[in-house]
């Protein structure tokens, strides 16, 4: 978890539990999230602050990740919340915007990529010290399964390549031209990884010497 207080301090506090962090998260939000520092940008829009974001944020993405941002942003966020101040942007406004995209008969992962865009928006905003905290962190945990969150039913449609067939798949994934996407895909075979902790590593992440 991180976050500014009303003074602008910031806090990192540790959990020993995910249940622990995502309460803490919303008492955070209700004592301090109507607050907001006395920064140049306190009347931004969320429009604005999108622009400003993707200027900024486009070099330091990797295409495909910036792209699915964007279109996300675009077409399902911005309609609803694009003329709302960063500031004035609450926990009630996002879960509606959710419901409304789950009574529309999107596909749950979908709708967590959308909740997904905006956190990582107002994350930014957080930083610019635009806002205190992140009103979509630990959204709807408290009361029940928040929009978006695969279900266990979702996560028993998985069906788990064999031996026989991840060997095959490495092996095409080998023959393409992008390294890249092999070297993804051996990690997280290899490793056993989840596909975000395979694309949150860096060189100084690994052992060579091991």
């Amino acid at each position: 978890m991180d976050y500014r207080d009303q003074t602008g301090k910031r806090h990192r506090p540790l959990f020993e539990t995910e249940e622990e962090a995502h309460a803490h998260a919303l008492e955070v939000s209700q004592t301090i999230g109507r607050g907001v520092l006395p920064v140049e940008d306190s009347e931004i829009t969320l429009s604005e602050y999108v622009e400003r974001w993707k200027a900024t944020r486009q070099s330091q993405l990797a295409p495909r990740t910036f792209r699915s941002y964007c279109e996300r942003l675009v077409n399902h966020v911005l309609p609803a919340l694009g003329s709302s101040k960063v500031r004035e942007i609450r926990r009630r406004d996002v879960k509606a915007l959710l419901d409304a995209k789950q009574r529309a008969g999107h596909a749950p992962n979908s709708i967590r990529l959308v909740r997904a865009a905006l956190s990582t928006i107002l994350t930014d905003a957080q930083d610019a010290e635009i806002v205190t905290a992140n009103v979509c962190i630990g959204l709807g945990r408290k009361h029940g399964m928040q929009p978006g969150t695969l279900t266990k039913a979702d996560r028993q449609t998985a069906n788990p390549m064999n031996r026989a067939q991840r060997d095959t798949f490495l092996g095409k994934a080998n023959e393409n031209p992008d390294r890249r996407w092999s070297v993804l895909f051996q990690v997280l075979a290899l490793a056993g990884l989840r596909p975000s902790e395979a694309l949150a590593l860096k060189p100084g992440d690994m052992d060579f010497q091991g």
